[in-house]
């Protein structure tokens, strides 16, 4: 079998969820945004704070840097519990597919409850 075969078997299960790989994505964009715009702001901090001893700069840079991080936290937040939720229901939706639960609760493979016809063998 191959990749591109496995790729559209369990991509069948991901298609309902477009929506939130989307975001996700989107999230996943702004936390690495948010990382760089990190890096960049310490040159203003530096040049304007430090060096030329802007007061303005003293009070708005310190609240662009906690309004970044408050963004990123958010942004990693929703990413990870969205792929958590995903995931699991993906996960739910493939156990559903492979087996079957029997009237008295017994759980076998779908493939074992097709082939016998009158149903599951229990020892």
């Amino acid at each position: 079998m191959g990749t591109l075969t496995i790729l559209k078997r369990v991509g069948r299960y991901f298609v309902p969820y477009w929506r939130g790989l989307a975001l996700s994505l989107t999230c996943m964009l702004v936390v690495a945004a948010s990382a760089g715009a990190t890096a960049w702001l310490v040159k203003p901090v530096l040049d304007d704070i430090f060096i030329n001893k802007d007061e303005r700069m003293l009070v708005l840079l310190p609240v662009g840097v906690i309004v970044l991080y408050l963004v990123k936290g958010v942004a990693r937040y929703v990413q990870s519990y969205v792929m958590r939720w995903m995931s699991e229901s993906v996960i739910m939706r493939i156990r559903e597919d492979i087996w079957y639960f029997d009237p008295e609760g017994y759980g076998v493979f779908r493939e074992d409850h097709h082939r016998r016809s009158d149903g599951p063998h229990h020892e």
